[in-house]
């Protein structure tokens, strides 16, 4: 993507490129089933049955994990729900279950009547599928070195790596950068995800070179924002729009579908 700024009425190009990649490292597990009822961010059946028992029946859980909740949602940190979508393969991380009435809540919304099926990884797919991403990324700029890298992170995923695992994770990232700086963000889906929300507080993590050459990260607090998956799309369909134009119809209709607006404008002012 070519980067512009208007200057004096007329648009400066500059040269510049923009690289994005996405990867999240989990794998299937069976066949799909079909989402049968479902209500924002809770599964209520699959297949016409309780969404709890098709789960645990899909994966054979231990005994443990079906009767304790907490030992539920530590099992379930390593397997998400996989979702068709239009752009691919999204994934679905679950919070909790439900024992009463055998309902799963995972931590972004499952549409009903979609397809969907049980992932599964461990920290060792994820941190293989955060190289494949920054890779993907530095490959799109044509051999820029990168003045920066932004990293949008699922919080799932740091249940899964844990404190150790996320600051690999970081060093990763930090590998493909060149010495520029990088920093990043816990990312928590919400179906509105572009409304304001008077809870959220961004924290970052973020890691830098000291004197000694060494990498140092700092891990703060995952915030409530847009999740990882829309975030990567909005910026590939803007970045592959041919010019101005085009990118602000692009950013107009993505932000529309996702507050789920009926009606949507943009305001120019001609000086």
């Amino acid at each position: 993507m070519r980067c512009s700024r208007i200057r004096g009425g007329g648009v400066d190009h500059l040269r510049c490129a923009l690289g994005i990649g996405v990867q999240h490292g989990w794998d299937r597990v069976g066949a799909p089933f079909l989402v049968t009822a479902s209500s924002g961010t809770r599964v209520l059946a699959l297949d016409d049955r309780p969404a709890l028992d098709v789960y645990l029946e899909r994966l054979d859980a231990p005994d443990h994990v079906r009767a304790d909740p907490a030992s539920f949602t530590r099992f379930a940190m390593t397997h998400p729900f996989g979702l068709s979508r239009r752009s691919g393969e999204e994934v679905r991380f679950i919070a909790e279950a439900n024992f009463e009435d055998r309902s799963i809540g995972c931590i972004a919304e499952v549409p009903q009547g979609g397809l969907a099926w049980i992932m599964e990884g461990d920290a060792g797919s994820v941190l293989e599928a955060t190289s494949a991403a920054c890779s993907q990324a530095v490959d799109g700029l044509s051999g820029r070195a990168p003045l920066g890298l932004l990293a949008f992170d699922c919080i799932a995923r740091r249940g899964v790596l844990g404190d150790e695992g996320i600051r690999a994770e970081v060093s990763r990232i930090a590998s493909y950068s060149r010495g520029a700086p990088v920093a990043g963000f816990y990312t928590m889906a919400r179906s509105r995800a572009l409304a304001a929300s008077t809870d959220s507080t961004i924290k970052p993590w973020w890691c830098w070179r000291s004197a000694d050459g060494m990498t140092r990260v700092d891990i703060a607090a995952p915030p409530i924002n847009w999740s990882t998956q829309q975030l990567a799309e909005f910026l590939v369909a803007v970045a592959n729009s041919p010019d101005a134009p085009s990118a602000m119809l692009c950013a107009m209709q993505w932000g529309s579908e996702v507050l789920e607006a009926e009606v949507s404008a943009v305001w120019l002012t001609v000086p």
